[in-house]
């Protein structure tokens, strides 16, 4: 995603992000909590690493609009992480902490 246009550059399956951010706007969670319906309101960000990473695990990051105002790893919350994989299984993403 281009930093200042937020335009998508590619489309991947699993990616490894460096430096990673967990990012949650607030107004965005809010418009889902009064609308009951999804918008774009979270995201990812860091820098590529890598195009895949072997993982045994199940994904341990999560985000629900409805229970937080955050992202969750371990029952707490999560704003930055040193790796970090994106994955699409299913038509489902996963995140993961390495």
């Amino acid at each position: 995603m281009d930093k200042k246009s937020r335009r998508v550059s590619f489309h991947t399956n699993e990616i490894v992000l460096k430096d990673v951010k967990f990012i949650v706007s607030q107004s965005g969670r809010e418009r889902v909590l009064r609308e009951k319906k999804k918008n774009v309101h979270a995201f990812v960000e860091g820098i590529i690493a890598s195009a895949s990473y072997v993982l045994n695990k199940e994904p341990n990051v999560f985000y629900n609009p409805y229970r937080f105002d955050s992202f969750q790893h371990n029952n707490a919350k999560i704003e930055n992480a040193e790796l970090c994989v994106l994955k699409c299984v299913n038509k489902k993403a996963q995140i993961h902490v390495v």
